[in-house]
């Protein structure tokens, strides 16, 4: 399923590389985005720990349930298509922000994967810059973000800014 996800061209243009990773970092943040969706208040460091727990739990997911994860995806990419590579950037270096999408996929995609729907809230620039100026959401993707404490920080945050809290 993430293959497929992975190939989408919103997702391509989101994260600014027209092919894939030739050593797979695009697929581990679709698992780590859907993880933390699914299951984010498991969530403990560091990060590759959780991605194998989860990876390996999701190998007893329902098929309806996969199904339902990729049809997330698709809900998400429709409700960012406003969006561009470069509102993910990290300010600088211009490099895909992970954090920034970790927060806002988690964000918008939550309630939607709680209750088996795809009731994705569409967004745009303004609402992203708005999240990247929150001082408390920047202080999470400063320095540790793999971090518990910084993880939550920024799903909060995220929900806060996004008035979905």
């Amino acid at each position: 399923m993430l293959h497929r996800v992975n190939i989408n061209q919103k997702w391509r243009s989101l994260i600014g590389l027209a092919e894939p990773d030739l050593h797979e970092k695009d697929l581990e943040i679709l698992l780590r985005v859907i993880g933390l969706t699914i299951d984010g208040t498991s969530y403990k460091e560091p990060m590759a720990n959780f991605l194998n727990v989860f990876a390996r739990k999701a190998r007893s997911i329902s098929k309806e349930k996969i199904q339902l994860a990729e049809r997330l995806f698709g809900a998400f990419f429709k409700a960012a298509e406003t969006l561009t590579a470069a509102d993910f950037a990290t300010p600088g270096s211009g490099r895909f922000n992970i954090a920034v999408f970790e927060a806002v996929f988690r964000a918008l995609c939550s309630s939607a994967c709680e209750n088996d729907n795809l009731d994705v809230r569409a967004i745009d620039g303004s609402m992203l810059a708005a999240l990247k100026a929150d001082e408390k959401f920047v202080a999470a993707t400063q320095f540790g973000v793999g971090r518990t404490s910084f993880v939550q920080q920024r799903f909060e945050r995220a929900q806060a800014v996004f008035g979905l809290a």
